[in-house]
């Protein structure tokens, strides 16, 4: 498992995710269409303007999460961690994603 703090991503693509721990980071203009998250921790974190398009997001945590105009078509959230999971999404699109589960 690798640790991430504090850290500006921009315009990254489809780079492996998986099993990584971030917390306070920002991610802004990333392009991360059909990544696979599976097992991603994300805590008091922030997403501007990302693609997350039918990306694998199976036992991501989602931990005081934000997303502004972020595009999540196709997006399968019910397999997310459900322990802490709190997120805010303004302006994004949700065509066909699932979040079936979750309360």
């Amino acid at each position: 498992m690798r640790y991430v703090h504090d850290e500006n991503f921009s315009q990254i693509a489809g780079d492996d995710l998986m099993h990584t721990d971030f917390e306070g980071c920002t991610f802004t203009g990333c392009d991360l269409t059909q990544c696979d998250f599976t097992g991603t921790v994300f805590i008091d974190c922030r997403f501007e303007d990302c693609n997350f398009s039918d990306a694998k997001i199976n036992y991501v945590a989602l931990r005081d999460v934000r997303f502004f105009d972020c595009n999540f078509a196709d997006v399968n959230f019910a397999m997310v961690d459900a322990l802490l999971f709190i997120i805010s999404m303004t302006r994004c699109n949700l065509d066909r994603s699932k979040f079936y589960s979750l309360k």
